[in-house]
């Protein structure tokens, strides 16, 4: 009996069952955060600092843009732009990505500093494009071989 006091006395002081109850709190808290109450309706945003497009950045931007895709508590997606544009293929393939998202939900395109080339050529799949006056903004390039 005397075992069974000294640990209830333990846990019953402040300066361990306060904390233990706040973990519990957080815990319990979370939880229901999560869980029970769904949230409202996002708007995803997938910002492209001044980003030559290659295949490493396309790979990095197509996860985003597949995410956004996926997830069905994203309801829109606002994607801020800045490049100056990249390869054909790459652009070719975040085209189709951002087109294919378009399929799904609303796609705004907002062309920052500079949109040119293939940046300017993703663009083209989205449902709506934001340009400010000063922008630059240019076209898909051309390939020369000789």
């Amino acid at each position: 009996m005397g075992k069974l006091s000294a640990i209830w006395r333990f846990f019953s002081s402040w300066y361990v069952s306060g904390p233990l109850l706040a973990v519990l709190g957080i815990v319990i808290g979370a939880w229901v955060f999560f869980n029970v109450y769904p949230g409202k309706p996002k708007i995803g945003v997938i910002d492209i600092p001044f980003t030559v497009i290659n295949d490493d950045s396309a790979f990095v931007i197509s996860t985003f843009l597949e995410y956004a895709r996926r997830d069905d508590s994203i309801k829109g997606v606002f994607i801020r732009l800045n490049s100056p544009g990249g390869g054909a293929a790459a652009s070719e393939q975040l085209y189709f990505e951002t087109r294919s998202l378009r399929e799904k939900k609303p796609v705004v395109i907002i062309m920052n500093d500079i949109v040119a080339s293939g940046g300017y050529m993703m663009s083209m799949g989205a449902s709506y494009l934001y340009t400010k006056p000063s922008s630059f903004i240019g076209n898909v390039g051309v390939i020369l071989s000789y």
